[in-house]
């Protein structure tokens, strides 16, 4: 918008500096209520650059609006010749230019009019990046601080301590060149101080202290935990599917204990509502575990949680579950329902560091040829048990054999079936698995265990498991008639298609191969937003773990 400064009657132009001088042999005009307007396209001028002005002349009009007065002579003149300079141009045209940094006053009068005053706007001659100012001034990590400035909604890094500030491209307003803001995002392991900036080909320190306090905003977290609605307003009004989202969650110092433990709960009124969870971790495979859990119920120091859904932790019915799983610094939990109308997250950690948590209402996929199949949801045990009471998905050995093109649609998913075996005496089972790569060469890792179902009086246990390298296996065993939980997951972290067959007998039919589905698409989508957050995968998906 051009920045209009009039002003009227009131100043005589005998009030104005000496460095305004103008030639007394014309008459001048005494008409009252004369002004004059200046229109420029930036309060901002970069040092070294130019830009036009433009100075208009007005009287009232007889129904009090304004009319413009054209082919009247007008002069420019600088405050301080140092900041900026001005030079005229015809029909009230000028062109100021940059020289040093500062404010200045550009003035336009109309000689012709001696009541008229002069129009004055003051103008900023700016370095291409300053920064103003900085708030707030002491943060947690986790907490944004906003750069007010010149230039600070182009940067390309920001630096306080030894971390790296994060942005939040939502933020950005004003000129990105010019005058404006962004807000950053404060990680671990950002120390308290100045920060550093950079854009625009220069390196600026900000000229006010920024204290860090060493850990996050959620903090303490560990007795009571963190709540996170799933439903209600949207607190990411450009992203509505977003309920959570904060990159720059720590990890913080364990204080000689063992390990460290930070604790959300999801709350959410509809359970058909499918819900993803994304944490990930940059540079700390090995060093944490993120898992979703019942209402965490800790029993003095033992944990007493019904199931567990994460990267290698999972249990069934109060039993743990750890199949053979690579490490991964990103976890992706995509439920097509939920277990319950709240539901914990789980970080334990054993090294300090930053982490970033974000909750979408929606079923996300690694790839979007990958749609939910038709088992899902079935990443718990407890599901499986719904999904064996429901007809459509009930497999029972006796009745027929088993055979499904299925999903694992994200990095460490997990498939869980309830699968009966009929008779009143053990009998021959086989269970086979192939893969169903997009590409040529197969890099998943498909790994199958089947486990009895537990009870009061015995606990899960495994009685058969086909964990060799590949996606294509052949298993038989010879079970006891009875319910049996079938658990599928890639061990290599890898989202992929596969076919599972199960039947009594020898051998049982893989179905045929089916074309890449773009269902999960829309939903793929649900990720984008948080793209540049993510950690880059630190494995390799051809290396399988080592084997047992």
């Amino acid at each position: 918008m051009p920045i209009r400064r009039a002003w009227r009657r009131g100043l005589a132009l005998a009030s104005l500096p000496i460095l305004f001088s103008f030639s007394c042999t014309a008459p001048t005009d005494l008409s009252p209520g004369i002004w004059v307007t200046i229109e420029s396209t930036s309060p901002v001028l970069l040092r070294g650059a130019q830009a036009p002005v433009l100075a208009r002349v007005w009287r009232p009009g007889p129904a009090g609006d304004s009319i413009e007065i054209h082919n009247v002579a007008l002069f420019w003149a600088t405050a301080d010749p140092l900041i900026a300079t001005v030079e005229s141009g015809a029909q009230g045209r000028g062109r100021v230019t940059g020289v040093n940094s500062g404010n200045v006053e550009i003035r336009a009068v109309v000689p012709a009019y001696e009541n008229a005053a002069p129009a004055i706007l003051t103008l900023r001659v700016a370095n291409p990046l300053e920064i103003d100012s900085i708030a707030p001034d002491t943060v947690r990590y986790g907490e944004r601080v906003t750069m007010f400035g010149i230039g600070v909604g182009d940067l390309f890094f920001a630096g306080l301590g030894s971390g790296f500030l994060i942005s939040d491209s939502l933020s950005i307003a004003g000129d990105k060149s010019g005058l404006g803001r962004q807000s950053f995002w404060v990680p671990w392991p950002a120390l308290s101080g100045s920060i550093i900036a950079a854009g625009s080909g220069q390196l600026i320190a900000a000229p006010d202290t920024t204290i860090v306090l060493p850990w996050d905003l959620y903090e303490p977290n560990e007795a009571t935990p963190t709540d996170i609605a799933l439903d209600g307003v949207d607190p990411f009004p450009p992203v509505p599917s977003l309920r959570f989202f904060n990159p720059a969650l720590a990890f913080e110092d364990r204080r000689d204990f063992p390990f460290g433990f930070d604790w959300y709960r999801l709350r959410g009124t509809d359970l058909d509502t499918p819900v993803t969870v994304v944490f990930s971790a940059p540079a700390l495979a090995g060093a944490y575990a993120a898992y979703l859990t019942d209402r965490l119920r800790l029993n003095g120091v033992s944990d007493s949680s019904e199931w567990k859904l994460g990267s290698g932790e999972h249990m069934c019915k109060g039993h743990e579950f750890r199949p053979e799983q690579a490490l991964s610094d990103t976890v992706v939990i995509a439920l097509a329902r939920l277990p319950a109308s709240s539901v914990d997250l789980v970080s334990l950690y054993v090294q300090e560091g930053r982490y970033l948590l974000g909750v979408f209402r929606g079923y996300a996929t690694a790839d979007a040829r990958l749609a939910p199949d038709a088992y899902e949801e079935n990443d718990i045990c407890n599901f499986a048990d719904d999904n064996f009471a429901a007809a459509p998905t009930r497999i029972d050995l006796g009745v027929r054999a088993f055979g499904e093109n299925l999903t694992i649609d994200n990095p460490h998913d997990i498939d869980w079936f309830r699968v009966r075996v009929p008779g009143i005496v053990p009998q021959p089972v086989a269970i086979r698995t192939a893969g169903q790569p997009f590409t040529a060469i197969d890099r998943s890792d498909i790994d199958v265990y089947v486990l009895n179902v537990p009870s009061s009086t015995q606990a899960l246990a495994l009685a058969g498991a086909d964990v060799a390298r590949g996606s294509t296996s052949t298993l038989n065993l010879v079970l006891s008639p009875g319910d049996y939980y079938v658990a599928v997951v890639d061990s290599v972290g890898m989202a992929t298609r596969y076919s599972l067959c199960m039947a009594i007998g020898t051998t049982c039919a893989l179905p045929s191969p089916v074309t890449p589905s773009l269902v999960a698409a829309r939903e793929a989508a649900l990720l984008r937003p948080i793209a540049p957050y993510l950690a880059r995968p630190r494995r390799d998906p051809r290396v399988t773990p080592e084997r047992r």
